[in-house]
C-alpha cells in the first residue's frame, strides 16, 4: 500500500467512507471503481449490454470495497490511463485487470482484426504499421485474396499526383 493511501486510510474519519472525495474533488481511481460498477450492474445504463449483459462482473473483493480495489490497482499512473481488461471475456479482478492508455485499451477489443503471416498472429493494424502501409491497403489485399505473407511484404507504388498511395497490382 502506497503512503497517499495509507494517509487517506488514517485521515478517513473526515470522509468515512474511502477517504477519496475531500473538497468535493472524486479521484480518478473512485471514477474508475465507480464506472466499472455501473458497466456492470446498472442494468437501464447504456453500457450495460457490452459488460453486465455478457456477464461481466466485478469480483467480491473489489465489488463492494473501493480500498481493496486501490491497493490492488494502485494509482492511474497518469490521465491518458484508464482501467482494462486483459481477457475482454473475463471480469474485472486482480490480474486480468491493468491501467492502460487509449491505443493499448484499442488493440484488446473484441473486434479486432487478426492476421497470421509467416506463423505469427499479430493485429492487421500491427502488420500494417509494421509493413508501413495504411491498414485499409492490407485489408483490402487481403479481402482481394491476397496471401497474408504477400499482402505484408509488397511495396506500394507512390502516384505521380500528390504523393498519394496507389494500389500495386505486380506480385
Amino acid at each position: 500500500m502506497d503512503a497517499q493511501l495509507a494517509r487517506r486510510r488514517a485521515d478517513a474519519s473526515s470522509h468515512p467512507i474511502h477517504g477519496e472525495a475531500a473538497r468535493g474533488q472524486v479521484s480518478p481511481e473512485y471514477k474508475a471503481w465507480l464506472g466499472i460498477k455501473s458497466r456492470c450492474y446498472a442494468q437501464n445504463g447504456k453500457d450495460y449490454a457490452n459488460w453486465g449483459g455478457r456477464g461481466i462482473a466485478v469480483c467480491e473483493r473489489w465489488k463492494n470495497s473501493y480500498l481493496n480495489f486501490l491497493d490492488d490497482m494502485g494509482r492511474r499512473p497518469s490521465p491518458e490511463y484508464s482501467i482494462e481488461r486483459i481477457v475482454n471475456s473475463l471480469g474485472y479482478e486482480p490480474g486480468n485487470c491493468r491501467w492502460a492508455t487509449r491505443i493499448e485499451q484499442g488493440r484488446n477489443k473484441r473486434n479486432n482484426v487478426r492476421l497470421t503471416a509467416f506463423s505469427k498472429t499479430k493485429l492487421m493494424v500491427e502488420w500494417a504499421e509494421e509493413a508501413g502501409i495504411h491498414y485499409r491497403t492490407l485489408y483490402m489485399r487481403i479481402k482481394a485474396g491476397w496471401t497474408p505473407e504477400r499482402a505484408v511484404t509488397q511495396p506500394l507504388e507512390i502516384c505521380k499526383t500528390k504523393g498519394r498511395q496507389c494500389k500495386t497490382t505486380s506480385n
